[in-house]
């Protein structure tokens, strides 16, 4: 009799295991095979002609990060250039300068449509969703624009940036795709071929004050600068944000910057919560 219990016990027991355990496969599979294809869905292309990275000789580590981000979201090599960036004892000001140069460098180029990247540019490929929803919706804008002044619906796209609107951006028709009035941080922005030659003397002037006034002239630091041009030009943001900075030593700053510094590292994490920031 004890046998034949002892029997029933341990079928029980295996059959409470089995039906546990597809319980367990039933509630969690769906969730692992969803993360699992979305890992696996291509990435969406970025509608650029070209890429200018902004790096200085010295910083070969930076070099290879860009290139690796580069390489991760796809960009093929041949659309790639680097940018020798323009070396000051200031760094503000070489920043400024390097900034200046890529726009005289778009221009000899003839490029319809380039991506300009800081060394220190981080990409948001890994959320596969977030990056494929905002790069179609910049490839809808520019699909549907022209590459002039007159016929254009864009001249700069902001891939993450620190927004300063005091009302905040404004909605577009693109869901992920805000107009900006004001927003700092040079890190990562398509330009508009044509429109570089607006900036070009737009900075050129403002370096030229930046020169003459140092160092306590913000307002003519070249992402400071831009608004400018944003109030009556056409500038966007896409949020959430693509790209980010990156942690590591800036040159700019003279020391490291990372998360656990109060500005910058707020900022970045704002950026990779792609928060909206007044």
């Amino acid at each position: 009799m004890r046998s034949k219990t002892d029997t029933f016990i341990n079928i029980l027991l295996i059959l409470i295991i089995a039906v546990g355990a597809a319980y367990l496969i039933h509630s969690y599979m769906p969730k692992t095979l969803e993360g699992f294809e979305e890992n696996q869905t291509p990435l969406n292309q970025l509608p650029v002609d070209a890429v200018v990275y902004i790096n200085l000789d010295d910083r070969t580590d930076r070099r290879a990060e860009i290139t690796a981000e580069l390489k991760a979201i796809g960009m093929p090599e041949e659309k790639i250039h680097r940018l020798s960036a323009v070396k000051r004892k200031w760094g503000v000001l070489g920043c400024a300068l390097s900034h200046e140069a890529v726009m005289r460098f778009i221009i000899e180029r003839g490029w319809k449509r380039v991506l300009i990247l800081e060394d220190d540019a981080g990409f948001e490929y890994k959320d596969r969703k977030r990056w494929n929803e905002g790069v179609a919706d910049i490839t809808k804008l520019v699909a549907g624009s022209g590459d002039t002044n007159l016929d254009a619906t864009w001249d700069v796209i902001f891939l993450g940036g620190f927004i300063r609107d005091p009302s905040g951006p404004e909605k577009t028709e693109y869901r992920t795709l805000w107009h900006t009035r004001n927003t700092s941080c040079l890190h990562g922005y398509i330009v508009r071929g044509e429109y570089a030659k607006k900036i070009l003397p737009h900075i050129e002037a403002s370096n030229q004050m930046l020169m003459k006034h140092p160092p306590n002239v913000a307002q003519y630091y070249v992402d400071n600068a831009m608004p400018k041009l944003m109030e009556t030009d056409r500038w966007f943001i896409s949020i959430p944000t693509l790209a980010y900075q990156r942690e590591s030593y800036s040159d700019i700053e003279g020391k490291n910057a990372n998360q656990n510094e109060p500005l910058r590292g707020e900022v970045v994490k704002a950026w990779k919560a792609g928060s909206v920031l007044a």
